[in-house]
């Protein structure tokens, strides 16, 4: 049975700790657990993932987790608070969060993609019918800016294959809606930002 589709990223940008590839076994060893229990060591990365896909990551430059289950949520921002513990103070560049949603329909893309054009845009491309064009999909973005903080928010039909580059789970629905929120703080770091926690 299809089932909605949800996907979570944190990621914090930090200037450069060349330390840490001194100490990629060390982090290992000591942050695998029962959870995250599968590891990978990369020249500048360390990986820890789980058997729902699930990753956390942290390099010389960046920490974060990719998180499918929404359950894992608390767990993951636990383990960037540990990395960083690891590793020591950092100043960071930019912090994100991404959200990723595929919402399923009982509706064909086909149908999807006619009432955002219709319903939502009211969108007449005149131009393009005259020349035999057809639309066939569709993104709409929205960007604010509030406080030094960038919201991006993206929405559109998306189909099954589309779903597959962002989705890893086997029960992706045929169609449905998407939705991409990216907030992000990437410049005016006060000095309390600047500390592990």
């Amino acid at each position: 049975m299809p089932m909605d589709q949800t996907k979570l990223i944190t990621e914090l940008r930090f200037k450069e700790k060349p330390e840490f590839l001194d100490n990629r076994g060390y982090i290992v060893n000591s942050m695998t657990n029962n959870d995250f229990h599968k590891w990978l060591i990369k020249p500048n990365r360390i990986e820890l993932s789980n058997n729902k896909n699930d990753l956390f990551f942290i390099s010389f430059k960046n920490a974060g987790f990719i998180i499918f289950d929404k359950d894992n949520i608390t767990k993951g921002a636990d383990m960037i608070y540990e990395g960083l513990d690891k590793i020591g103070d950092v100043d960071l560049n930019r912090l994100g969060v991404r959200i990723l949603i595929f919402k399923h329909l009982k509706k064909s893309f086909k149908n999807i993609l006619s009432e955002y054009k219709n319903k939502l845009l009211n969108f007449q491309p005149f131009n393009f019918i005259r020349t035999g064009s057809e639309l066939i999909d569709l993104n709409i973005t929205y960007q604010f800016l509030k406080d030094g903080v960038n919201y991006s928010f993206s929405t559109g039909p998306m189909n099954y294959k589309q779903a597959k580059q962002f989705f890893t789970a086997k029960n992706i629905p045929k169609s449905g809606i998407f939705i991409d929120l990216d907030i992000f703080k990437d410049k005016n770091f006060s000095t309390n930002d600047n500390k592990r926690r």
